[in-house]
């Protein structure tokens, strides 16, 4: 495609977006904030319950999904679901999210131990834990001596831990029993409330080697000081197939390993389908219609085919569209189809020239 073309295909593709009333970054697929989760996903029910019935009755599971096929997304939306159930389940689930956490300072085993911690102490106080356990226990492991109300005290300690976080060191000022070794804060937790803690972790696709052995390496730390209860502890890990082999390099253990399968192209199209809701012009301003009333489906079929990546799917996607809005403007369709694959043009079979009939000479006596 030209230059001319291609300008040509963008100015089509802004006036078609226009004409539907679809977003400017449409047909891309953006990460879905958090609070979209539950409603935008599109998830395999069979496959979400095999991966609760892992979390539920493993105490190791490896989530393995192909790079670029939502792996991030996914560890959040199976993260928020057991932070909006922790005290249905008596679980505290900790995120350790090489995405967010660290930066660029390097993973040590202290590092790693005080993160739990402040993650610990955190959920405790952001949930209203008050309601079913022991309270004078509860109150106790938040600190609250009932010097102010308890909503009072919780939002002070809220803006403590989450408005303006502080240094680690000034944590077990405020709740002296952070000052305990891990094993022992877990098996407090366990023995005093039942409650067992979860570790989520999540090694995004382009983190490099180093990161990824650091944080092994201080995983297996912890554990060979020994003293967790089984009970107590519980571990998930979100990663690729090349991070799952990095991950058992140094340190092999029986996890129960789930390969999260690709997306299909009709879970695809539901993405977009979700995300997206055209407006079109009405006889009382604009309406709301399904985006399947203006884009065709067979985009992301055949962008689909062959991709190594969500994102890649959206990139053919967008190709394939500017290749059909390479048009005068008149021309612009209000449904949007992908352009008719070229076939060869037919060709007449050759003919075939009939064999000549053979004659046998008769002899003069017949």
């Amino acid at each position: 495609m030209s230059k001319a073309e291609e300008n040509r295909a963008e100015k089509n593709l802004v006036f078609w977006r226009s004409l539907v009333g679809l977003d400017p970054e449409f047909p891309t697929l953006p990460p879905i904030p958090d609070r979209e989760l539950s409603s935008l996903m599109v998830l395999d029910p069979g496959q979400i319950e095999e991966l609760r019935a892992s979390l539920g009755s493993h105490q190791l599971t490896q989530v393995v999904v192909e790079p670029g096929w939502g792996c991030t997304s996914l560890f959040r939306y199976m993260l928020g679901e057991a932070r909006d159930r922790a005290m249905e389940r008596l679980l505290l689930p900790i995120s350790i999210d090489l995405e967010r956490l660290f930066g660029k300072d390097p993973i040590t085993l202290d590092g790693f131990e005080e993160e739990i911690k402040r993650q610990m102490i955190g959920l405790l106080v952001d949930n209203p834990w008050e309601q079913s356990l022991n309270r004078d226990y509860y109150f106790e492991c938040i600190h609250f001596e009932y010097a102010t109300d308890l909503p009072s005290y919780k939002s002070r300690m809220r803006a403590f831990l989450f408005d303006r976080p502080p240094a680690f060191r000034k944590l077990p000022i405020q709740f002296p029993w952070l000052k305990g070794s891990l094993p022992d804060l877990l098996n407090y937790l366990l023995r005093n409330f039942r409650i067992q803690t979860a570790l989520y972790f999540h090694f995004p696709r382009d983190v490099l080697p180093q990161p990824l052995r650091d944080l092994v390496r201080s995983i297996k730390a912890s554990h060979e000081r020994g003293g967790v209860e089984f009970a107590a502890l519980r571990e998930v890990y979100f990663c690729t197939p090349l991070q799952k082999v990095e991950i058992e390099r140094d340190f092999q253990r029986p996890f129960n390993a789930l390969r999260y399968p690709r997306y299909t192209a009709a879970q695809i199209y539901a993405m977009l389908l979700k995300r997206y809701t055209p407006n079109v012009p009405g006889f009382r301003g604009r309406n709301q219609v399904g985006l399947d009333a203006v884009f065709a489906e067979r985009f992301v079929q055949d962008a689909w085919r062959g991709a190594a990546a969500l994102g890649e799917v959206a990139e053919r996607v967008k190709t394939a569209m500017l290749q059909r809005l390479d048009c005068a403007e008149a021309d612009v369709p209000f449904l949007l189809e992908p352009t008719p694959a070229s076939s060869p043009p037919a060709t007449a079979a050759p003919a075939v020239t009939p064999p000549r009939k053979k004659f046998e000479r008769k002899s003069r006596m017949d």
